[in-house]
């Protein structure tokens, strides 16, 4: 019989003591029916018992699967937040490093400012137009950065 099968059985051996109710019972035709008596007949106990014992298996099979997934799922989260923490440390790496070479070009810009107006002023007097336009252009350059 099939689960459903055991259950129509089995609800029509426990509801009725008629035979007219059990001429609509799945077992008679299996002749494993009670025939109206009030004792469920062996044929319909050991069915049931069968489907009970085939529905634990089932019940641990599934609990077993749902085991594993939630032990997936904890491996997966916390690669997850690994992964998610590696990229916030080499992320703050970066924002370190980007921010060393920034001073870095900003100093070799000064440096190379400075030694240009130096070439620029180089064999003339302090007082000579270039030197003097020269020295205010840097000093405006130098305010710039400071602000």
């Amino acid at each position: 019989m099939t689960d459903n099968e055991i259950i129509k059985a089995l609800e029509c051996c426990l509801s009725s003591n008629d035979l007219i109710a059990c001429w609509k019972c799945p077992a008679v035709k299996l002749n494993i029916c009670c025939d109206g008596s009030t004792k469920i007949s062996n044929g319909i106990v050991n069915s049931v018992l069968d489907l009970i014992i085939r529905q634990q298996a089932e019940i641990e099979k599934l609990q077993t699967v749902i085991f594993k997934k939630e032990d997936l799922m904890q491996l997966l989260h916390k690669e997850h937040q690994q992964t998610v923490d590696e990229l916030q440390r080499k992320n703050a790496e970066l924002q370190y490093e980007n921010l060393q070479m920034i001073a870095s070009i900003e100093n070799l810009k000064s440096k190379a400012t400075k030694e240009f107006a130096e070439r620029l002023c180089e064999g003339r007097v302090s007082n000579d137009p270039v030197v003097i336009a020269v020295k205010v252009e840097l000093e405006e350059m130098t305010e710039d950065k400071g602000k």
